[in-house]
């Protein structure tokens, strides 16, 4: 009972730049075992996966929801040094994953964008430059995953 008190008290402490690096490390993984599936689950090795993508709409689906995830770790990723010490531009990242990633089922994504607004209470607001294009990169993520979210509630109800 310690150990998994411990545990669970050593992962409550990170701190949130720690928990942002998790998330893009998340979000970079995340296709890429995608991406394996795909390509694994394809049962006739001579067709093309492009016609795997065309019959089955959630693999479609998916398929626009893991790029996006590469998208979006690639650009948490280029632009830290101006993310990971702004406070709001850390609460506007982890909202828009935790919304979204709640409709879309990613519950890694809901637990480290949960913890990191829970974090944020204790960080210290540092000034620092505004990220470049974040806001346009938000807007884009929360229309695509707004449709691919959209389009899965249609295919299943």
């Amino acid at each position: 009972m310690n150990k998994l008190k411990a545990s669970f008290s050593g992962i409550m402490n990170f701190k949130p730049a720690k928990i942002y690096w998790w998330i893009v490390i998340i979000l970079a993984f995340t296709p890429v075992l995608y991406f394996s599936y795909l390509f694994i689950s394809v049962k006739d090795f001579s067709a093309n996966w492009l016609k795997t993508l065309q019959a089955n709409p959630e693999v479609s689906i998916m398929f626009i929801i893991s790029l996006v995830d590469l998208m979006l770790s690639y650009y948490l990723w280029q632009f830290h040094e101006n993310i990971v010490d702004n406070k709001p531009a850390l609460k506007n990242i982890y909202l828009v994953l935790l919304f979204f990633q709640t409709i879309l089922g990613n519950i890694f994504m809901i637990f480290l964008s949960g913890m990191g607004l829970y974090k944020l209470k204790s960080m210290t607001r540092i000034s620092v430059q505004k990220p470049q294009g974040l806001s346009l990169t938000l807007i884009l993520v929360s229309i695509i995953y707004a449709f691919c979210g959209f389009m899965m509630w249609r295919i299943y109800f």
